[in-house]
């Protein structure tokens, strides 16, 4: 395990090989929040009133320009899942009963959840297309997704990267085909930091992003890009002040809507700038550096422990991004998650343990933190579980 004191947050004494659960927030992007929050308690009722509402603008932008969007698209959301809700809501409005809204089988489960108990309120049939555990390559899963859309789909809910299998979706050829007839919604939760983005270029609906995760800003920093079309209409689930006319003056209702959530703490929003500089600073060649390298360290790990428990990668490296999982095999491989994840613990490592084509599997990540011989060792715990 590479050291990480002076930068990273995270403990020294554990291996952590989840990143893509909860992300990793380092030491210089921790304080400039910190400095904040202290600005914001010095004198609040300035600091809202005057500092905040340039301050949201300012990082809303900087956001824009690292995804690839027109800021006047993007607001700033708590959470992906918090995000997709929204956007769940706002389309089912739309629908009447008996219309569809398609999702795959390896839907993240919150975000499946929220679709269920929406479209359960309004009579919306929710159809679920199957996606095996181990695929050829993205054509085979894009022709599942658009195969599946049915006279009465109106909507479609995709993730950008797999949450349990780490498969990164070709959500470009599946929104060229579908909107504007179909709305798509991209739960792009793991995303933004591990693929570059040009949302402006995909265009989707709604497209939900997580900035705790990749890009290590604090947690409570995600984002949501609206198409155009959807602006005037969207609300937040927590409808506040933005509602009125006294914040909409200078960015409009859409941004006076999410940036006005009630009395919160947005410091992780604000911070956001200082997790894209700080990140893309490590690395000589900026963020295309630090992408590229995340992606050849996990390639390596998966083929380094899947030759040494003698399993195969459930998909090809061209689906594969900053995540990619190892199929188990032995007896790790007929135990259980909870009970992998007490063993790894009890060997110093945080990990993530998924299905993977009915078998569990090692879901691994990878970022700047790690090394190799993290992974070497992991390998070496599981072969004697």
């Amino acid at each position: 395990m590479g050291d990480p004191t002076p930068f990273w947050a995270l403990d020294p004494g554990t291996t952590h090989l989840n990143h893509g659960s909860f992300g990793a927030c380092p030491w210089p992007v921790l304080d400039v929040q910190q400095r904040l929050r202290r600005e914001l308690e010095a004198n609040p009722t300035r600091w809202f009133d005057v500092e905040y509402p340039s301050a949201v603008r300012e990082a809303r932008e900087v956001l824009a320009g690292f995804v690839g969007s027109d800021p006047a698209a993007v607001a700033f959301a708590t959470n992906t899942t918090q995000a997709v809700n929204m956007a769940v809501r706002a389309v089912v409005a739309r629908m009447t009963p008996g219309d569809e809204v398609l999702v795959t089988s390896h839907a993240y489960p919150a975000c499946r959840y929220a679709i269920d108990a929406i479209t359960a309120a309004a009579g919306v049939v929710v159809r679920v297309v199957e996606v095996p555990g181990v695929l050829d390559g993205p054509e085979e899963l894009a022709a599942l997704v658009l195969g599946a859309v049915g006279p009465r789909t109106r909507a479609v809910l995709i993730d950008h990267v797999e949450s349990g299998t780490g498969v990164v979706v070709p959500v470009g050829e599946i929104v060229a085909a579908l909107e504007p007839d179909v709305v798509v919604i991209v739960d792009g939760a793991h995303a933004p930091g591990m693929l570059d983005l040009d949302l402006d270029a995909l265009d989707a609906s709604f497209y939900a992003g997580n900035l705790h995760k990749w890009v290590c800003a604090p947690k409570g920093a995600a984002f949501v890009r609206v198409a155009a079309g959807w602006r005037d209409e969207v609300v937040p689930l927590t409808v506040s002040h933005g509602w009125g006319d006294e914040r909409s003056a200078d960015d409009g209702r859409f941004h006076a809507l999410f940036d006005w959530p009630g009395t919160s703490d947005p410091t992780a929003w604000l911070s956001v700038p200082a997790a894209i500089r700080e990140i893309g600073a490590v690395h000589p060649d900026g963020w295309a550096g630090v992408r590229a390298a995340n992606r050849a360290l996990v390639l390596a790990a998966q083929a380094l422990m899947c030759d040494e428990l003698g399993s195969t990668p459930p998909v090809p490296a061209s689906m594969v991004g900053s995540l990619a999982v190892v199929p188990l095999t032995g007896r790790a491989g007929g135990a259980t998650g909870p009970e992998l994840t007490a063993y790894a613990r009890s060997r110093g490592f945080e990990a993530k343990f998924v299905a993977a084509d009915g078998r569990v599997g090692l879901r691994l990540s990878a970022h700047l933190y790690n090394t190799i011989d993290d992974y070497v060792r992991c390998s070496e715990a599981l072969s004697v579980f």
